[in-house]
């Protein structure tokens, strides 16, 4: 049993299953990250949308890596914000 098992939750929180369409709260995350918040600093700039991308891009391919690396395939990106 994980040190996450032994933990105390709130109510019901062991069978909350993520949103409709996502196979974990990680992919949920991962899909609605806000990048915005991050590019504050270059919403003047030009590239502030390909940043913001970027960014999100960046995340998803961290959230693939740890699925290949634990033996998953990898997953679509759901959604693209412009």
């Amino acid at each position: 049993m994980s040190e996450i098992d032994k933990e105390k939750l709130p109510g019901n929180a062991r069978d909350r299953q993520p949103p409709e369409g996502y196979g974990s709260w990680l992919e949920y995350a991962v899909d609605t990250f806000d990048s915005r918040p991050n590019i504050l600093h270059t919403l003047f700039e030009d590239n502030s949308s390909d940043l913001r991308e970027w960014i999100e891009d960046t995340a998803w391919a961290e959230l693939n890596d740890l699925r290949v690396r634990s033996g998953l395939a990898p997953i679509e990106r759901r959604s693209k914000r412009r």
